[in-house]
């Protein structure tokens, strides 16, 4: 009787030892193959970073080269400029806004918003929410290439262009981009 109440004993022991034998086995061949995979990886990840695209290297630099921030009484604001062109399509800015002080969608943005360049104020401006967010919301901004006084807002001898948000906080956000 006792020596079947040890061999029982033993036989689950036994058991608990091959379970956590083959419970190590199975993780830590789990664990070569996550390396491996982490390794291949990282490796796609350093190929794909030093064949980036030329255009993909333009656009990235185009976006620093165009883009302007503000911080004004509580509000930030970062600002891309589409490329512009001499046409008469007109301008195109991505706008993006963070603040912990007040609601941003309250704004009109297009009473506030005033783009002018050498030739003068633009004459139509329209606004468009892209993220609906009261405190980081961002939008599309598209304005006419026609002034207030009829003339062409940039024409091949532009030099620069201003976007001023007027009255946000009691502050005002002036962006400035200069043309070769």
């Amino acid at each position: 009787m006792y020596f079947k109440s040890t061999e029982k004993k033993l036989s689950i022991i036994l058991v608990g030892v091959l379970i956590f034998l083959g419970g190590a086995y199975y993780l830590r061949m789990n664990e070569t193959e996550n390396d491996e995979l982490n390794n291949n990886m990282s490796a796609v990840g350093e190929i794909e970073s030093q064949h980036l695209t030329e255009e993909t290297a333009e656009t990235e630099a185009f976006e620093e080269d165009w883009s302007r921030s503000s911080n004004q009484a509580g509000v930030m604001i970062l600002a891309i400029l589409s490329k512009p062109s001499h046409t008469e399509e007109g301008l195109k800015f991505e706008v993006n806004m963070d603040t912990h002080s007040g609601n941003l969608l309250e704004l009109e943005i297009e009473e506030i918003t005033e783009v002018r360049s050498d030739n003068g104020v633009a004459g139509e401006v329209n606004w468009e929410w892209l993220q609906e967010d009261s405190h980081h919301p961002s939008g599309k901004l598209e304005v006419s290439n026609e002034t207030e006084t009829g003339q062409l807002l940039i024409d091949e001898n532009t030099t620069f262009v201003e976007l001023i948000f007027k009255e946000i906080n009691g502050a005002e956000h002036q962006f400035e981009w200069q043309f070769d």
